[in-house]
């Protein structure tokens, strides 16, 4: 019996690493999850990987047999050097060839957001769509972009990188070094930062009054927003006004079919994505209005992108 083709797919987030093992239909043979933060050092972070990796490998020798490795990253360029991405300390990085020194199998390397599109493209909503945005919301912001059925990467591999865009001159600090970012504000991190801000100056009593800072997190504000505390409510809802501004500036960029939302903080729901759709159609440009669906991926957040990193190996290999 022939053994399976599959591809690998490893997804590098700020807080989480997961790695999977994905046949051509985007099912699961093997996963494994690794907490990236616990490797200040990328020598010990990268060891770590290629051990796990090995191990999931050698579980299915008997059935299949692993033709590349796609890597999904944010902050790396078109060559696969990490340019010290904001929500990792491991400054700048040749990623692909540091990986490379632990597997004799073909490596590709992208953009996390750019790989969660070419996972929504080709398992999720944006199937036989030619034109849409992909904006991921974890723990920054990031985006993919796919124009005529291709992934745009830009000259140098950052096109997409949506959390950077300034809404606010001199707003809040941003990791990256500059004020004002998308990121700080409609990120799981930016939520947070917006509720302890309104806990410090609005004086409606809320369910989290009486809650540390260090208690409180984007999953925290959602619950008790799910059950009716106007603080939560309120931060979600100018975190969806904001979003929802920066999506119509991007609509007039990219004229999408489509734009999905993607990440931790989408799996709010209508939470989230009422008050978004709300700021989103009063800001299009007349051009765009009742032509560009807002929607929120059907992929897991914690698949989205390892399938897409797995897609992206297989691409590559194919051409």
């Amino acid at each position: 019996m022939a053994k399976k083709s599959i591809m690998a797919g490893i997804d590098i987030g700020g807080t989480t690493t997961r790695m999977a093992l994905i046949d051509e239909n985007g099912y699961f043979l093997k996963e494994a999850v690794l907490p990236t933060q616990n490797f200040p050092l990328f020598d010990d972070f990268a060891q770590e990987v290629a051990a796990i990796m090995q191990r999931l490998l050698d579980e299915v020798s008997e059935e299949a047999t692993c033709q590349g490795i796609g890597i999904a990253v944010p902050s790396v360029d078109a060559a696969g050097r990490l340019e010290s991405p904001a929500n990792l300390d491991w400054g700048t990085v040749d990623l692909k060839a540091e990986l490379a020194k632990f597997f004799s199998l073909p490596i590709a390397v992208t953009n996390d957001a750019n790989a969660a599109a070419l996972g929504e493209m080709t398992y999720g909503g944006a199937r036989g769509m030619q034109n849409f945005l992909i904006v991921t919301l974890g723990t920054g912001v990031g985006g993919g972009v796919v124009i005529d059925g291709h992934v745009y990467a830009g000259q140098n591999g950052f096109a997409g990188e949506f959390g950077h865009i300034i809404v606010e001159p001199d707003g809040r600090q941003c990791r990256c070094g500059r004020r004002g970012c998308l990121e700080t504000y409609v990120s799981a991190t930016g939520l947070l930062r917006t509720v302890l801000e309104m806990m410090a100056k609005d004086l409606r009593k809320s369910s989290l009054d009486g809650l540390s800072a260090e208690k409180i997190d984007s999953k925290v504000i959602y619950q008790h927003a799910s059950n009716g505390d106007p603080l939560a409510i309120a931060a979600f809802a100018e975190t969806g006004r904001i979003l929802g501004q920066a999506l119509a500036n991007l609509a007039a960029i990219f004229d999408p079919e489509a734009i999905f939302l993607f990440g931790g903080l989408a799996e709010a729901g209508e939470l989230l994505l009422k008050p978004t759709q709300q700021t989103f159609e009063n800001s299009l440009l007349y051009l765009y209005k009742g032509r560009i669906a807002l929607r929120l991926t059907q992929i897991s957040q914690n698949r989205g992108a390892v399938l897409g990193a797995g897609a992206l190996a297989r691409r590559r290999l194919s051409h």
